[in-house]
């Protein structure tokens, strides 16, 4: 999953979306400064994709996104940012040499990952239904009986009407954004989660 989420960014597509939408506390000592705007924001759900471009994108040890984890911990603290037991397993059993994620959940497992309840899995019957055959699932893990998160995801977004995050394309059908809009969840990347809380790079005024 990482390798193909590594090959599907440039470098110019990072560039421009870290720093045009981007913000942290802490002043630098190039002249920039950065604010940040507090707004009322529901309850999200991140997916596995959504969870490896957060890393990815903005480096938890680079003082520059500082702000964005601290938002982002904050968040957790107050439940309205989270996900569920499978994407965790997901994150777990990647066998790569980046344990960032692993460490960082584990950190915050008992704020950040919700078990998906019975109510969860009966909606996600028809989800599992519907998109069986549409390529929406891994058919290697079909093959060996793997459950993925997807299905739940959107499942228990929508039964409790939260948001979902995620990295997947938006213009293809079978991915998460179009299979949640079938099933009246929104779906944002994480670039519109930095939007909505109004998170955003200014330059410091000139004394």
């Amino acid at each position: 999953l990482w390798p193909l989420f590594f090959h599907s960014l440039t470098k110019e597509y990072i560039f421009s979306l870290c720093f045009a939408r981007v913000i942290s506390f802490c002043p630098l000592r190039s002249g920039l400064s950065y604010k940040q705007a507090r707004c009322s924001w529901p309850k999200g759900y991140i997916d596995t994709s959504g969870l490896i471009q957060l890393e990815f994108t903005f480096k938890y040890d680079n003082p520059v996104f500082q702000a964005i984890w601290e938002e982002i911990e904050d968040l957790i603290q107050q439940g309205r940012f989270r996900t569920i037991n499978f994407v965790e397993q997901e994150i777990n059993s990647y066998e790569g040499k980046q344990d960032f994620l692993k460490k960082w959940i584990k950190k915050w497992k008992k704020s950040f990952i919700y078990p998906t309840d019975a109510e969860c899995f009966n909606a996600a019957i028809p989800i599992v239904n519907e998109e069986y055959d549409s390529g929406f699932f891994d058919p290697k893990k079909q093959a060996e009986g793997i459950e993925e998160a997807d299905p739940y995801l959107i499942a228990y977004c929508k039964v409790h009407n939260f948001t979902l995050i995620t990295n997947e394309s938006k213009t293809r059908p079978n991915r998460i954004p179009g299979v949640a809009l079938k099933n009246g969840v929104k779906c944002i990347d994480i670039y519109d989660f930095l939007k909505e809380r109004e998170l955003k790079m200014e330059r410091r005024k000139k004394q």
